[in-house]
């Protein structure tokens, strides 16, 4: 039932099905789309990344001309490039190739617990991660690597220290793909449900027309009991068949009619000769009063007679 009580005919409910059927199937195709496209992206910005890392080994001297090529690959990219100390600290890129610590106002990548732990030396592993710096995204490599006083000229632990180097591309123009391709998906999306929803309206339309043919005829017979109405069939399929079925069903209704017809005909012709014989004898004896007791005698039985023959005829008829 619909919200206003009515349901929706088979029609309407027929196109709104194809309709949820294509627009469910072109949904599926758009978000799978999307997907594969987010993944592409982002595959990319990995490969590049890892492009990097498989030049940084996590053993070796993170120098001053290693921080410097570090800058120069993350200027190059417009990346954002950061050091970790043991102890959490935050050290950014100074102009003469070192790096400083992160003033309080500076904004950097937050380190995590993993994150620490390889800026330690506890784990060399190569973590990835999306971080968000403002509104900007970015996917952080976190790389192990033994940095120089010449690097972190504050840090007097000895000639290297274990730090982690952190590189994060910015994934604004794939954020500014994707949201575009939302877009276009979402277009297409509706665009094709309008389409399928114009395609299910007329597939349900073609469908039903026999139906439609046979509902019309079925309603003309019920209101002018024209039995010799027929549907035209024009197909073998369920509907054809239905639509044979009907014409037999009008043609079995014809010729029992045609059959009732002969019946009161035959009947009405059969009771006509014992009704005129037996109305005959009872107007003679109801005007011959004086007719001899044998006579009127023979007049009665045979009027008995008739009234049997008629009453076995009746029966007859009924039980035909």
């Amino acid at each position: 039932m619909s919200l206003f009580g009515h349901r929706p005919s088979f029609e309407a409910r027929l196109s709104t099905l194809v309709a949820l059927a294509v627009g469910v199937t072109i949904a599926l195709a758009a978000l799978a789309s999307y997907l594969l496209v987010d993944h592409q992206l982002r595959g990319q910005v990995q490969s590049s990344l890892q492009s990097y890392v498989n030049t940084v080994d996590g053993t070796s001297t993170f120098d001053k001309g290693a921080a410097q090529s570090a800058v120069r690959y993350a200027a190059s990219t417009g990346d954002r490039v950061q050091l970790i100390l043991p102890g959490g600290q935050v050290w950014v890129p100074a102009p003469d190739g070192s790096f400083t610590p992160a003033g309080p106002g500076s904004t950097g990548f937050r380190p995590s617990g993993s994150q620490l732990a390889v800026a330690t030396g506890h784990d060399e592993s190569v973590l990835y991660n999306d971080q968000t710096i403002g509104e900007v995204r970015y996917r952080v490599v976190t790389i192990a690597v033994q940095a120089t006083p010449h690097v972190a000229p504050f840090a007097q632990s000895g000639p290297r220290i274990p730090a982690a180097l952190q590189i994060g591309r910015p994934l604004t123009d794939i954020d500014r793909a994707l949201a575009d391709l939302r877009l276009i998906l979402a277009l297409v999306t509706g665009g094709g449900v309008a389409v399928a929803l114009v395609i299910g309206t007329m597939v349900a339309r073609t469908t039903i027309r026999p139906v439609t043919r046979l509902t019309a005829t079925a309603e003309h017979v019920a209101a002018t009991q024209d039995l010799d109405a027929t549907i035209e069939v024009d197909s073998d399929d369920e509907l054809g068949r239905l639509a044979h079925a009907f014409n037999s069903m009008l043609t079995a209704l014809r010729l029992s009619r045609e059959q009732q017809a002969q019946l009161v005909s035959d009947a009405g012709h059969e009771l006509r000769t014992p009704l005129t014989s037996l109305r005959t004898n009872i107007e003679f004896l109801m005007k011959a009063r004086a007719m001899p007791e044998a006579d009127r005698a023979a007049l009665l039985t045979d009027v008995q007679d008739q009234l049997e023959e008629l009453t076995s005829l009746v029966g007859d008829i009924v039980e035909t």
